[in-house]
């Protein structure tokens, strides 16, 4: 089944969207989608006062729930979804994805911080850009994202991956300063710059960074220089710096970074 949500004004304020999801709502009909109820701001409305609702399709077994309109102000898009699949056409807002465990979530434009919050399964694609702490825990929480996948075509924030233990965090344009902040496991790759400060305090996993870095942290020690590495879907060519760490935290983590877009760290090679 294929529902079509759309905003019948734009959102001014905060909208909790996380009780709109293909778990929450198999097995309902029309009516009871209807009478669902989400947080507007401090107020609790029907979702039927809030979206112009279009059943598309109701064929199928997989329910799907496409959000059509800008959804910057909406938060927890696919809060806790298992299964199933949400298409944002437009802006998707905060913590898209927290703690998913199964199912696609697509956003065909941005989104802000903590996407795939803590997130153990599934996958998020979004087009556009996205903000800082991509599958990273909520504050106060060591327990970062367990499992599934997440792509980003265009640059993200800062904190990407952090607390990760498992699963693959995959962003086409640039990253900002500390990707891989206290990994524990799960593969970062960055096809574009990195700010800096990448793998701080990670203690195992892997982040491949293709280019430019500007600087390693010294408690990373270089290890070797390799033609290529195996990504996420695909070897990525290379030749790579391979560095060792975070040995302030007796890391195990490998760190990638891309000789050619790189060439101030062939001093490092003098150490092999």
């Amino acid at each position: 089944m294929r529902i079509l949500f759309k905003p019948i004004t734009p959102f001014k304020i905060p909208v909790d969207l996380s009780p709109i999801t293909p778990d929450n709502i198999d097995g309902m009909d029309i009516s009871e989608v209807r009478s669902l109820q989400v947080m507007v701001g401090s107020k609790r409305r029907r979702v039927d006062e809030v979206f112009s609702i279009e059943v598309a399709d109701e064929g199928g077994e997989e329910i799907d729930i496409v959000f059509m309109g800008d959804f910057s102000r909406a938060r927890g898009i696919g809060s806790k979804m298992s299964r199933g699949s949400i298409t944002v056409k437009g802006s998707g807002g905060v913590r898209v994805g927290e703690y998913m465990r199964g199912g696609r979530i697509v956003v065909e434009g941005d989104v802000d911080h903590w996407l795939g919050m803590a997130m153990r399964g599934g996958s998020i694609y979004v087009k556009g850009s996205a903000g800082s702490y991509i599958g990273a825990p909520p504050k106060g929480s060591s327990k970062g994202m367990r499992g599934g996948s997440i792509v980003v075509d265009g640059d993200v924030g800062e904190c990407i991956g952090a607390y990760m233990r498992d699963g693959s965090i995959e962003v086409r344009g640039s990253v900002g300063l500390f990707p891989g902040l206290r990994m524990l496991g799960g593969t970062i790759v960055v096809y574009g710059d990195c700010m800096g400060r990448a793998g701080a305090r990670m203690r195992d996993g892997r982040v491949i960074i293709l280019g430019r870095v500007g600087s390693v942290l010294p408690s990373f020690q270089i290890e070797e220089v390799r033609p290529s590495v195996r990504g996420v879907r695909e070897r990525l060519d290379g030749p790579f710096y391979v560095f060792q760490g975070d040995l302030s935290e007796d890391g195990r983590g490998r760190l990638f970074i891309s000789k050619p877009s790189n060439p101030e760290l062939e001093i490092f090679e003098k150490f092999l």
